[in-house]
């Protein structure tokens, strides 16, 4: 939680044309886990900026993304419920591309890997 027990997930919010929605939607990694979610849709209703999804008991966010035209793309992080980075790398319209990283709950690193 941040200061005065504030969720981070509170703190989500969308640029300006985009609505903000809210709802349990699948893991952009995970399809068969649904997790409470925020993100943003354009006027067409399409997911269209950050999407955020967040550990229904702790607050803790557990992935960032942007989604570009309903994919996630750009950079993508997934967190420990500690708020250590478990994996990070990039996605281009939802495939993993680059150099990806993932870590162990203490911040080290566990591997690395190019898609």
């Amino acid at each position: 939680l941040l200061p005065g027990g504030v969720s981070p997930a509170d703190t989500f919010s969308c640029p300006a044309g985009s609505s903000v929605m809210r709802g349990e939607v699948p893991h952009p990694w995970f399809d068969d886990v649904a997790v409470p979610s925020a993100w943003c849709e354009n006027t067409a209703g399409i997911k269209h900026g950050p999407w955020w999804g967040w550990d229904p008991q702790t607050k803790t966010v557990l992935f960032k993304v942007n989604a570009v035209n309903g994919q996630p793309h750009g950079v993508y992080r997934m967190y420990y419920t500690n708020g250590q980075v478990a994996e990070h790398g990039s996605l281009s319209r939802g495939k993993r591309v680059g150099k990806w990283i993932t870590y162990n709950p203490d911040g080290t690193v566990r591997s690395q890997e190019r898609e």
